[in-house]
């Protein structure tokens, strides 16, 4: 039978688009590691895949050999078995059938779906550590979810959950739950297969963003910032740059 990812998986799809040669290979690599788990090779096994429809097929290869002559199961098979279904087969050809994806037995089917999970996972953290790892160091507004003594946790509209620790905070400030700040994204990684976002308003690299920001100038690289000296909350200064006669 085929197996369709729409329904047999439905639990396990991804919120976030995720390419089909990517589901493809997520999938290949979970099935042919139970495959190799349970019979020790997955040598005469085939996947195909086609996840524009979710359907997903098994066909294993034996070779025919004599009535009374298997020694396994599942490399051989015997002719009289094989001519059951195709009449036309000689020993020594091989003989390929659907696996039926119920044959890999109630422990195999729990511990693909597991890994399934799993892997959907992994593959969501990364994908959302490289999306800020590329905006490291730019604006970035999110809505303020909850504030705890040692950090502000933010939601972004894709419901991704950023972290503002405390020590990256501006002294003095006080934090509305459910109005939107903004900061620099600064360190972003995977701990414990999921994504840890950190956001920062206390460096000199968000007093730099801002100033771009709001600074034509400045974005168009008229201006240069050399350096900036800043207590936060309290003071800062910079110091810049041009050779742009035409700026006093």
């Amino acid at each position: 039978m085929n197996i369709s990812m729409l329904e047999s998986f439905s639990e396990i799809k991804s919120e976030k688009m995720i390419d089909n040669p990517v589901i493809t290979k997520i999938l290949d690599d979970v099935f042919r590691t139970e495959i190799k788990r349970k019979f020790g090779t997955d040598e005469n096994f085939d996947f195909i895949v086609n996840p524009s429809n979710g359907d997903f097929e098994i066909w294993r290869t034996r070779i025919v050999v004599d009535d009374g002559e298997v020694e396994d199961d599942d490399t051989e098979i015997s002719i009289s078995e094989v001519r059951k279904v195709e009449d036309d087969f000689e020993i020594g050809e091989e003989y390929a059938e659907e696996f039926k994806f119920d044959m890999l037995g109630r422990r195999s089917i729990l511990n693909i779906k597991q890994n399934l999970i799993s892997k959907f996972k992994d593959y969501d953290a990364l994908q959302t550590v490289e999306k800020f790892e590329r905006i490291k160091g730019n604006i970035y507004t999110a809505e303020i979810k909850h504030v705890r003594r040692n950090a502000v946790i933010l939601i972004d509209t894709d419901g991704n959950e950023i972290l503002l620790p405390r020590e990256n905070q501006i002294k003095g400030e006080f934090y509305k739950i459910g109005t939107n700040l903004s900061g620099v994204i600064g360190k972003s990684e995977v701990i414990s297969g999921k994504p840890v976002i950190i956001m920062t308003r206390n460096s000199n690299e968000f007093l730099e963003a801002l100033l771009e920001e709001e600074i034509p100038e400045i974005f168009d690289g008229l201006i240069t910032i050399k350096k900036i000296a800043r207590v936060p909350g309290f003071k800062s200064k910079v110091v810049v740059e041009t050779y742009d006669d035409r700026i006093d």
